[in-house]
């Protein structure tokens, strides 16, 4: 039987992505009853449908090209392979199982590569709108990060959620970008046209268990080496597959694509005035990565700006180079603060001990990890009571989902407490619930699966998008060297330095630019020399204290671009609406996009982009200390409040802010009941 969307439609049964309530985390000796769900929410964060970026929720059979006639009869809980594909917006009736919002699909032909030569070639953008009550009205065009993340699986969890906080005449439009999801052709390096999708998955699968055997980048003598070596295979194989869409999912032509959506919007929605028609303008609220794709929009479209929300903000600076070397400014210190908040709650935190302070807490931690690698007899091993396989606890896996927890804290710190707590104790098999159903990959049937969404499209935006002089391909004393100079920042740079190494030898040619004057623009305002001048301002917001965006980035990429605003919420966490609710934060880009209100542009000494002034909002929650909407003071206020959190959950839920860490480690992947568990309890 399909997995489909039977998970999804449990999920909106139960109204459960409402449910929120201050969390409370008592001490006992056995599992605690909330710590399944909790549990669920902190590996979900990072691991929900990881190796490799699996998703364990189907939106039915990939399209096995982009061809523009339907495939098969119309099945609306199935619609991407018999939607054909239009130059024009059709949209069809979808997924009825999430009655009663009525979801509308369709598939969007556009150029691939956008020069006369070769306009052939095409792409099928796959579109998901939740309708509003005002068709003239534009639609806001969601992105999720990554790269490489769903647009259409967001706004299927809680496209209703972000409609809430601007209204019901607000029209929510997710994608698929190009070479992701159910857009095709997908990028994928590892599949055979000639073979089911499984084929390929199978064998990507048994790739990355081996690599996973490594750890990370530092955790033995041979790792390092080994892991580039795997990630220069993977890049060949992408370079010998020969596979033209890997050449043409970098970001300007994701950004070029968009331009396409509300054009194709524009035609078919548009009223003319006079004798001329108004040219849409884009509304778009990107998180993370999402936050690069919509800069790089309004560099290369300045004119077609309309209401652009960037949250979590990436500096493209380092994004275009080989190291990002600036993302995990804030991590350590957020991690710090995890032992303060303990500390501050006491018996509310499991991990609290009387009499002891934050330095001694800190240095229980550390003995605890070290405790899982002993250096003689090896890794913690467990068997799983329910699944019955055999599990190994490593150190390195326990600083990755801490790592993860650095991007929500007051959703999983406590749930990391207890884990904590379980791991001091040595009562492992109670870690149990962070280990899924291995048998879910045996009873999914072997032609169209969830995981014929997998794809190598993180890889290759993320490679692409680099500059033609900042390729990686740096050996491995290089790789040594970057790793000191990173480390001396951050104790987390062996996870993060992992994921780049993704593009070490990637090498695959870079086709020519789309516009000149675009690379031009670029260029200049990189250097400070020009600000863009976009048709609307862009509101950038960011946490004081963000673990992979930090808010440096915020401040230096707003001054960019002629009078945009800047907004910090005084909290710690990836991107504002993931991190902690605040009224204050939803007002303003409740505001901003309704009603055009910008706050002022960020104000600073120079380059010392972290000494002046812009406008910041208080966190009205902190981890263990969560809001409910009776603390908030009127009706109107409480339900914007209800419909952020409703957001937060549900991005919590389906992971994501940030590309997966793959290729580094093996992680568990969660069951169905886990899945459920996460928008029914807590």
């Amino acid at each position: 039987m399909k997995l489909r969307f039977q998970l999804q439609h449990h999920i909106m049964e139960k109204e459960a992505i409402i449910n929120y309530r201050p969390a409370e985390t008592p001490r006992r000796r056995g599992p605690s009853t909330t710590l399944i769900p909790i549990t669920s929410i902190l590996f979900g964060i990072l691991f929900l449908g990881s190796l490799p970026n699996i998703r364990f929720w189907d939106f039915g059979s990939i399209p096995s090209s982009s061809s523009s006639t339907a495939t098969s009869e119309y099945d609306p809980n199935n619609p991407w392979e018999s939607i054909p594909s239009s130059p024009q917006l059709k949209w069809h009736p979808c997924y009825p199982s999430f009655l009663p919002y009525n979801f509308l699909c369709a598939r969007l032909s556009l150029p691939m590569t956008y020069t006369s030569s070769n306009s052939a070639s095409r792409v099928s953008i796959a579109l998901l709108l939740l309708p509003g009550t005002n068709s003239s009205k534009p639609p806001l065009l969601i992105n999720p990060g990554g790269p490489g993340g769903s647009g259409n699986q967001l706004v299927l969890l809680v496209g209703k959620q972000i409609q809430d906080v601007f209204g019901e005449d607000q029209s929510i439009l997710g994608f698929d970008p190009r070479g992701v999801g159910y857009s095709t052709p997908l990028a994928d390096c590892w599949a055979n046209k000639h073979e089911p999708a499984s084929a390929g998955f199978m064998r990507r699968v048994e790739f990355e268990t081996v690599q996973s055997a490594y750890g990370f980048m530092n955790d033995s003598d041979v790792s390092l080496k080994y892991l580039s070596s795997g990630q220069k295979a993977v890049n060949d194989l992408c370079r010998e597959g020969g596979k033209e869409v890997i050449k043409y999912v970098g970001t300007k032509y994701v950004a070029r694509d968009m331009l396409g959506i509300i054009d194709a919007w524009d035609q078919s929605s548009v009223k003319f005035k006079g004798d001329k028609r108004e040219k849409a303008k884009l509304h778009y609220w990107g998180f993370s990565y999402g936050t690069y794709l919509g800069m790089t929009f309004a560099k290369m479209f300045p004119d077609r700006v309309g209401r652009v929300v960037l949250d979590g903000v990436v500096d493209s600076d380092y994004y275009e180079k080989e190291i990002w070397k600036e993302s995990l400014l804030d991590a350590d210190e957020i991690w710090e603060r995890f032992f303060e908040y303990c500390f501050g709650v006491e018996k509310d935190c499991a991990f609290w001990k009387e009499g002891e302070d934050t330095k001694g807490m800190k240095k229980r931690f550390e003995r605890v990890l070290r405790e899982l690698d002993d250096a003689e007899e090896g890794p913690i091993t467990f068997t799983h009571p329910k699944w019955f396989y055999p599990v190994v606890l490593r150190k390195s896996y326990f600083r990755l989902i801490i790592f993860g927890t650095l991007k929500m804290p007051v959703l999983t710190w406590p749930a990391l407490a207890e884990v904590l707590r379980i791991l001091e104790e040595r009562r492992y098999g109670d870690l149990s619930v962070m280990f899924g159903d291995r048998r879910l990959l045996c009873l999914l049937p072997g032609g169209n699966l969830p995981f014929n969404v997998v794809s190598d499209a993180q890889r290759a935006i993320m490679c692409g998008d680099k500059d033609e002089g900042h390729r990686m391909n740096l050996t491995i004393p290089q790789i040594r060297d970057a790793f000191g100079k990173m480390a001396k920042t951050s104790q987390f740079t062996d996870i993060w330095l992992g994921l780049m190494l993704q593009c070490n030898g990637w090498d695959i040619s870079k086709p020519y630019r789309l516009e000149y004057e675009v690379e031009k623009q670029w260029i200049e305002s990189s250097n400070g020399r020009a600000q863009i001048n976009t048709s609307f301002p862009i509101l950038f917001m960011s946490t004081t204290l963000d673990p992979v965006t930090p808010l440096l980035a915020a401040v230096k990429m707003s001054l960019r671009f002629k009078d945009a605003g800047l907004i910090e919420l005084e909290a710690e966490g990836h991107c504002t609406v993931g991190s902690a609710a605040s009224l204050c934060v939803a007002k303003v880009v409740r505001d901003y996009v309704l009603h055009g209100k910008v706050p002022p542009p960020a104000e600073v000494n120079g380059k010392q982009y972290l000494d002046g002034k812009w406008t910041k909002c208080e966190a009205d929650e902190r981890p263990w200390k969560r809001v409910g909407s009776l603390s908030v003071r009127y009706k109107e206020d409480a339900a914007l409040m209800d419909a952020f959190k409703k957001v937060q959950r549900g991005m919590a839920a389906v992971g994501q802010f940030e590309p997966a860490i793959r290729n580094s480690m093996t992680v568990p992947r969660m069951s169905t009941e886990d899945l459920l568990s996460i928008f029914g309890e807590v």
